[in-house]
């Protein structure tokens, strides 16, 4: 997760992309976290402009997000822009019971 928080020109910003889903779907913040939400091609192409390529932050990205009989599966990244620069990836199945969403379960791996 630190590698997501390095200081950036958007300053505490996360910065926040989707393959899956419309880019206005994504929440600006949660909680404290804020959200620089970008299409993807402007964030690598912003990054590969970037002098200082050693503390580029990772970024978010919504990779899939797909529902099913049963509910929901979303799938995120953390990126990394450097080659072999590693990065965290999570998938969560969710199911909607009422006017809630229950995580039934989550799988987690990391990128190298």
């Amino acid at each position: 997760m630190s590698s997501l928080f390095y200081p950036y020109r958007f300053g505490d910003s996360v910065l926040f992309t989707a393959d899956s889903l419309p880019l206005e779907s994504l929440p600006l913040s949660i909680n404290s976290t804020v959200f620089k939400i970008l299409p993807n091609d402007s964030i690598r192409a912003m990054m590969r402009a970037d002098s200082n390529i050693q503390q580029l932050p990772n970024y978010l990205a919504v990779s899939a997000f797909e529902k099913s009989d049963t509910g929901y599966y979303v799938h995120i990244e953390s990126l990394s822009f450097l080659p072999y620069g590693g990065g965290g990836s999570i998938g969560i199945n969710i199911k909607k019971v009422r006017d809630s969403f229950i995580v039934v379960n989550t799988m987690s791996w990391s990128i190298n």
